[in-house]
């Protein structure tokens, strides 16, 4: 998995913004909007990707802390649906499985 991160400050709100893309074919999957990164005692999260329905093309795991906002792509020549979103808190950091569909432009 390839993992873009953006701060962002608007009006006050803090936060980064992790474009998730999968190695294989360079398409975006989905972004995460962490707030929080840098306090102390922020939750670390192993997050990984996959396309719905292929689960041999998957993502990296990637470790992430803070507070975490999942998000589909909605860009210009590329959307994205979030399908289902699996969390094992059990194993640490907690790991966070996410499954996505690309979808077409006029859905």
């Amino acid at each position: 998995m390839s993992i873009e991160r953006k701060e962002v400050d608007m009006d006050g709100f803090k936060a980064v913004i992790y474009t998730v893309s999968c190695n294989t074919s360079k398409r975006k999957m989905f972004e995460v909007l962490c707030r929080n990164e840098n306090e102390e005692g922020a939750p670390v999260a192993s997050i990984e990707a996959k396309w719905n329905g292929n689960p041999n093309i998957a993502s990296e795991a990637s470790e992430i802390q803070g507070l975490l906002s999942y998000g589909p792509i909605d860009i210009t020549g590329q959307k994205t649906r979030i399908v289902d979103i699996e969390v094992f808190d059990e194993e640490q950091p907690t790991k966070i499985s996410v499954s996505v569909i690309p979808i077409a432009d006029d859905d």
